[in-house]
């Protein structure tokens, strides 16, 4: 089960913490202060970009971006906006990025080199750097609509699952969330799949070879 483990962690957040520092290097963590604002914290509906009310107050960092490529800086935030905001503080440049394994924190090495994506035990992996603000990077030739709608505004209207379209913009935890809420909530928090990947639907193909007769893949969530 991957997570955002507050356990192995417990006890290094600090009260005001705004600096870079406070989040990278020996300082890494991740506890439940650091996403909720538990005096301000509510149930409710939203929609991205719209920060979710399980988040408010929380705080945040907005990066500038000037170019394609790594942000110019970053601003700090009392009250986070954005979801994304909020994720930044440890997934971005902000921070010293960690050059761990990636694969979770319970000890397994899932590929030889654990500074790649997992998506299979194959040796032709994409390199990850981590820096989640430049790959969202609203100048970059393509991206996924995090921050803004993405650029191809030429995508047919059926190649989106009802609900969404070139318009839409989503959420981090629209794609990182609990496969099997009934294991354990739903959210971010943890996920039996790897990167904290959400569930996918099931699917069905006009070729029953391929796959057969149901196959799943998170991206057609969407697509």
């Amino acid at each position: 089960f991957f997570k955002h483990d507050v356990a192995a962690t417990n006890g290094v957040h600090r009260i005001g913490e705004n600096q870079g520092a406070d989040f990278g290097g020996a300082n890494r963590h991740v506890e439940c202060e650091d996403c909720h604002e538990p005096h301000a914290s509510a149930r409710g509906l939203a929609s991205a970009p719209v920060l979710q009310l399980e988040m408010n107050q929380m705080t945040g960092v907005d990066p500038a971006w000037m170019a394609p490529g790594v942000p110019a800086g970053y601003t700090w935030l009392d009250e986070a906006e954005r979801e994304y905001q909020v994720c930044f503080k440890c997934h971005s440049s902000f921070t010293e990025l960690p050059s761990y394994i990636p694969d979770g924190w319970d000890g397994n090495s899932y590929v030889p080199d654990g500074l790649r994506k997992l998506t299979y035990t194959g040796s032709n992996q994409v390199p990850d750097h981590r820096d989640l603000a430049q790959e969202f990077n609203p100048y970059n030739d393509s991206f996924h609509p995090v921050v803004t709608q993405g650029r191809n505004r030429s995508i047919p209207a059926g190649s989106f699952v009802n609900g969404w379209s070139i318009d839409s913009l989503v959420y981090c935890s629209d794609c990182h969330a609990n496969a099997y809420p009934a294991m354990g909530g739903e959210g971010p928090h943890g996920s039996p799949l790897l990167h904290l990947l959400a569930g996918a639907d099931e699917y069905q193909t006009a070729d029953p070879d391929s796959p057969s007769p149901a196959g799943q893949a998170l991206c057609f969530n969407c697509h």
